[in-house]
């Protein structure tokens, strides 16, 4: 199986699923090269899009996990018509009916937020929707964020909708990643990882044991930087499990 995000947000995923599914082969895809994606033109994100398609194309996947809401809202289809593997988006697991009547908040890349693909999945919510141009960045570099950068995203999110709201959409895989911190600022609140409610729905694909079981991490980055990332998020155990790659980009696309 594998997944694909432009940095180490996607490890939301990975880390949910493997934990439900640990009898597998999981191949980790980080555009570290070009990250963050929630920045970029939609034309760059339909180019990167077809360089991936083209890469996949060549590996043996069975199933593709795009672990990234700019890909998911804008590219999920495009995908899967030219794969022919199941293709998952980060939101296919959210279901409106279990989200209660209260005002909620989407905290997303902007290129999440311009598509209103949320909008699409909860049209009968009072959404609020706050894109951040920094946050995804900021987290693919340090995991966290300092006291000054939370009292910057949490007046950010209050200009828009003060504190007049129940349940957060962390529609950006990096955010689970602070999600404790995000607790702290914002106690008593509900926080909706889309990790979570997309694991049950692997089921068909995932039961089968299989004889080997590790991660393969490929970056179009720095393979050092991704190796210290490694280090610094899973513990020992999980780090033996783990292998890393460099994948080379040309003016023709992806070379592993």
């Amino acid at each position: 199986m594998a997944l694909l995000d432009s940095g180490i947000g996607g490890w939301s995923f990975l880390t949910k699923i493997e934990e439900k599914y640990p009898q597998h082969t999981y191949l980790y895809y980080a555009d570290q090269k070009n990250s963050p994606y929630g920045n970029k033109s939609f034309s760059e994100l339909e180019a990167i899009t077809h360089n991936w398609i083209s890469l996949f194309k060549e590996q043996e996947i069975d199933l593709l996990i795009l672990a990234c809401n700019t890909l998911t809202a804008s590219f999920k289809a495009t995908f899967q018509r030219h794969l022919n593997v199941p293709v998952y988006g980060t939101t296919d697991g959210l279901i409106e009916d279990s989200i209660g009547e209260e005002n909620l908040v989407l905290l997303a890349t902007v290129s999440t937020v311009k598509s209103s693909w949320y909008n699409k999945i909860f049209p009968n919510k009072n959404l609020f929707s706050v894109g951040s141009t920094w946050l995804a960045a900021t987290i693919e570099k340090k995991f966290s964020l300092t006291k000054t950068e939370l009292d910057m995203l949490k007046l950010e999110v209050e200009n828009i909708v003060s504190n007049n709201w129940e349940s957060m959409i962390l529609g950006c895989t990096h955010y689970p990643l602070i999600k404790n911190q995000l607790e702290l600022i914002w106690p008593n609140k509900q926080f909706i990882d889309p990790a979570e409610t997309i694991v049950e729905k692997l089921s068909d694909y995932l039961m089968c044991s299989c004889v080997d079981s590790n991660i393969i991490m490929y970056t179009t980055g720095d393979a050092s930087l991704l190796e210290k990332q490694v280090r610094s998020f899973f513990n020992e155990k999980k780090q033996k499990k783990i292998s890393s790659a460099k994948i080379r980009q040309t003016e023709g696309g992806l070379i592993r």
